[in-house]
This record gives structure tokens, C-alpha cells and sequence, in this order.
């Protein structure tokens, strides 16, 4: 961006084109947008000394800004306006070309203003020519991120690039939750308290965000996604099962902090699990939340915010794929290399009012009490299956959570469900660029932890995607599962 004389044109040139800007004189207004006091994801602003201000004043970016303000004063000899050290997050690589730089001239009292620099400088640095293009064409006024998926990543991370304003298009033929995110369990569970990795931290991380990112979801949709910090109940079968329980206790306290507990004690009457020691072990950082509520809150709350959620549509902008089974697939073809495949499971969902009482974890089966009065029972884990009919092995299921939980005896089965879940080659969340294909990234591999890794995901994700900052751990990167 380049600044004359008192009588010359104000001229746009950062985004690789030249456009006279001399009305930008009367005040606000976007460069290559419409009109407007906000500013948005990929737009550059210029105000002129009709403003009113004076040299040297902070210029306020608008009810929207995120980034916080910079201080803009015309410079001469071209210094920047805005670097690295003006706004937090900026990414390293920017810091090595100026950002909105100023020639001086005689009537150096104008005022430049800030420039919300983080996609667009993000872009510009990265595919300078296009940027230049899309600029040409609207301004930023079309889409910056494109999703494939609307299962529970993909949804996810719209949200949370939408959320800091970018025009954000989610894309799922099969339209929202139609793969493995729209089951019934819902359980939001951690690892247990002991041989920490990155892999444990990640989800601690963002078990403990999720109370906050739900209700930001809630506050922009309008609708539940029936979340709630229960806890866990887990039955110890024998003394070595309760020593083993005793000692994750310190464990807890130290990894866990203040922030929730382990605990062994006394089974409780009523709501629980046959115990054969009468102990069990509580925890309090587990929760729920209805996959099904959570998707339809996640998929409002990006309309809310600007965006779309179609069955069809073109990719624009960024891309990332979150398409669960048949994205592993299309990766694995891409690169030549297996980077993880499916796993089905069976569900069921039994009428029953448990209200906000814990959910019971025995034998890898969850019995997850839920807000609209009923009990989700899952799920099996098959490698190898003939279709994607239930079966046996739900039914059997369905018997082992009677057992272990008497008070369901007699409840009505009112849904039997089978998907087949995304799993990862390193058996973990896969993160990270698509390799070889520029401007692409994968989002991919929750299996049975999604729903718990999904705000740490979205935040991590929207990072990297919008800001080129990658907080990725190294056992989450895509390379990791080949």
C-alpha cells in the first residue's frame, strides 16, 4: 500500500494489483470490499485525512477486530506500518517482508490504518499471485475456507475459523453428521491418569476448554448440544484393581491438578454398576454431550457467523479435508502409503430417565446418561464386517449393559445404530497440510475421541489454517501416520 502527496491517488498494491483508492480520502472504506465500519478477514482499510485524526492517534480497527489495534503513523522510507510485535500470533514468516509500508511525503499528518493482516498477509506470502486474483475479483469477499466433512472435526473447525471471521463453506454431500459423528454415545471421556503423552495432554486440553467452547457455540447458535460435565463412574473387579485405581489417585492430582478428581469410593445405591469389590472409581473431568445436538448447534452457529452448509458446492480459498473413512482413503491413494482405515460400530439408544446422573464406563462399554431421557450404550469395535446392517454383536451388547447396570433391565431399545469410524494409522488425531497439495489440509481420525478432541482440534486447526501457526504435536501430524 503506497501513499502520495497531498493531491495523488492513494494506490492498493500489497495484494498484487494497482487500484486508484483517491476516494478512500472521504473516509473508511474498504479496499476492494464494500463500505464499512468492521473489519474482516482479508481486508485491507485505509482512512484519509478526513478522518480526523491526528498524526500519531491510535487507529480504532472496528466493532469486529480481533487482533487488537496497531499504531499506525505515517513513516517515511518506506518502514512498516504493522509487523511481527503489533499483533499477537503473527506468524514468523511475515516477519520477514514488511507489512503495509508508507511512503513519506509532504503532507505526512495522514493517517494509514491498520491492516488485519493475518489472512491476508498469511496468503499473500504463500500464493502471491492468487491473492492478487481473488482481489481483483471481490475483495475477499467470497470464501476463505472451504470444509469437506460436516461430521464433527470438519464443523468444528468452521466454527472456529468462522468465529474469527473467515467466510467459512462446509460441503458434505451427505449433509450433517452422515458418517460416523451422527451416533448416539456421546462420551467424552479421558485417557487414564498415567504414562502421559502428547496424545493425553492434548485431549486434557481440551476436556477442560469444552464447558467454555460449548457455550460459545450455544451462544452464537441458540441451540444445545446437550453438554455437561457429569462425571464417570467405573467398577473395580478385584484388589489389584483397586490398588492400581489408589495409585492413579496421585497420579491424577498431579497431571489433573485442581481442575478434576480421581477417586476411589464406596459403589453407590441406585444409579451405578455392579461392583464385585463394592468400590469404584469416580472422576469428574468426564463428560457428555448428544453428537446429534452438537452437530445441528455447530452447523447454526457457522450460519450464524456468515457461513454455509451445503450438500454441494465449488472449494474456494483454503481447503481441509475432514471426510473421515473415505478422506484416509483418498490420502492413502494419494500418497501411496496406507495412513489408517475404518473401524464399524454398533450403538444402541434405550429410553431411560437417568437425568444428570454420571455415565458408567465397565468392560470398554460406555452407558452415557443423556438430557433428552434417554441411555446411550456403545459401541463395538470391528475390524473386519459384512455390511453396515446391526447385529449380534449389538444385541449382545445391549445384554452386557443390563448386567453390569441392573436399573436398565426392561428399557425400551428405542435405536440400534452402526458406523464405521475414522482411525488413524498412529491411532491418533491426524493434523496437518495434505502433503504435496498446496493449500489443502487433512483433519481427520477422531475413532472414538472426537467429540472430546474436537474445541482443542478446531482452535489448533483454525491456527495453523487462517494463521499459518502450527501448535500440531508431532504424534498428531499427518506424517505421522505414514
Amino acid at each position: 500500500m503506497e501513499r502520495g502527496g497531498a493531491s495523488g491517488p492513494l494506490r492498493e498494491e500489497g495484494c498484487g494489483i494497482g487500484r486508484d483508492l483517491r476516494e478512500s480520502r472521504e473516509g473508511p472504506r474498504h479496499v476492494g470490499g464494500g463500505e464499512g465500519e468492521s473489519f474482516e478477514a482479508g481486508v485491507v482499510q485505509v482512512l484519509g485525512a478526513a478522518v480526523g485524526k491526528k498524526r500519531g492517534q491510535k487507529v480504532q480497527a472496528g466493532a469486529k477486530a480481533q487482533f487488537g489495534n496497531v499504531e499506525p503513523v505515517a513513516k517515511a522510507g518506506r518502514e512498516a506500518v504493522a509487523g511481527k510485535k503489533d499483533v499477537a500470533g503473527f506468524g514468523k514468516a511475515a516477519g520477514k517482508r514488511e507489512v503495509g509500508v508508507v511512503k513519506g511525503a509532504a503532507d505526512g499528518d495522514d493517517l494509514v490504518a491498520p491492516i488485519q493482516i493475518r489472512l491476508w498477509v498469511w496468503w499473500h506470502l504463500r500464493y502471491p499471485g492468487f491473492v492478487g486474483e481473488w482481489a481483483r475479483a471481490g475483495g475477499m469477499t467470497r470464501v476463505d475456507v472451504t470444509i469437506r466433512g460436516a461430521g464433527i472435526f470438519g464443523l468444528s473447525i468452521a466454527f472456529a475459523c468462522a468465529r474469527r471471521g473467515a467466510r467459512v463453506r462446509v460441503i458434505d454431500p451427505g449433509g450433517v453428521g452422515a458418517g460416523s459423528s451422527g451416533g448416539l454415545v456421546g462420551a467424552l471421556a479421558p485417557h487414564v491418569p498415567e504414562a502421559w503423552n502428547d496424545k493425553k495432554q492434548f485431549q486434557l486440553e481440551s476436556l477442560l476448554m469444552a464447558e467454555g467452547w460449548w457455550g460459545e457455540v450455544v451462544s452464537v447458535s441458540g441451540l444445545e448440544p446437550g453438554h455437561l460435565r457429569s462425571g464417570r463412574l467405573q467398577p473395580l473387579a478385584d484388589a489389584r484393581a483397586v490398588e492400581v485405581a489408589r495409585a492413579r489417585e496421585a497420579t491424577a492430582a498431579v497431571l489433573w491438578g485442581d481442575a478434576a478428581v480421581w477417586r476411589v469410593e464406596a459403589a453407590p445405591a441406585g444409579w451405578g454398576p455392579l461392583s464385585p469389590t463394592g468400590l469404584v472409581v469416580r472422576d469428574t473431568l468426564t463428560a457428555r454431550l448428544s453428537p446429534r445436538m452438537g452437530l445441528a448447534a455447530l452447523a447454526a452457529g457457522v450460519a450464524a457467523l456468515g457461513g454455509e452448509v451445503l450438500r454441494d458446492g465449488d472449494e474456494a480459498g483454503l481447503v481441509v479435508d475432514a471426510t473421515g473413512v473415505a478422506g484416509l482413503a483418498a490420502l492413502s491413494s494419494a500418497v501411496g502409503r496406507p495412513a489408517g482405515g475404518g473401524v464399524k460400530g454398533q450403538a444402541a439408544s434405550l429410553r431411560f430417565e437417568a437425568g444428570n446422573a454420571p455415565q458408567i464406563f465397565v468392560d470398554a462399554l460406555h452407558v452415557v446418561p443423556h438430557a433428552d431421557g434417554t441411555v446411550a450404550i456403545g459401541s463395538t469395535s470391528e475390524n473386519v464386517w459384512q455390511d453396515m446392517a446391526t447385529d449380534a454383536a449389538l444385541e449382545a451388547l445391549i445384554a452386557k449393559a443390563v448386567a453390569a447396570v441392573p436399573m436398565l433391565a426392561g428399557a425400551e431399545v428405542v435405536e440400534r445404530w452402526a458406523g464405521v469410524r475414522p482411525r488413524a494409522r498412529s491411532r491418533a488425531p491426524m493434523l496437518g497440510a495434505w502433503p504435496g497439495r498446496a493449500g489443502w489440509f487433512v483433519a481427520n481420525g477422531g475413532f472414538k475421541i472426537g467429540f472430546g478432541m474436537a474445541p482443542k482440534v478446531a482452535e489448533v486447526m483454525a491456527d495453523l489454517v487462517l494463521d499459518g501457526r502450527d501448535g500440531v504435536p508431532e504424534g498428531f501430524r499427518v506424517e505421522a501416520s505414514l
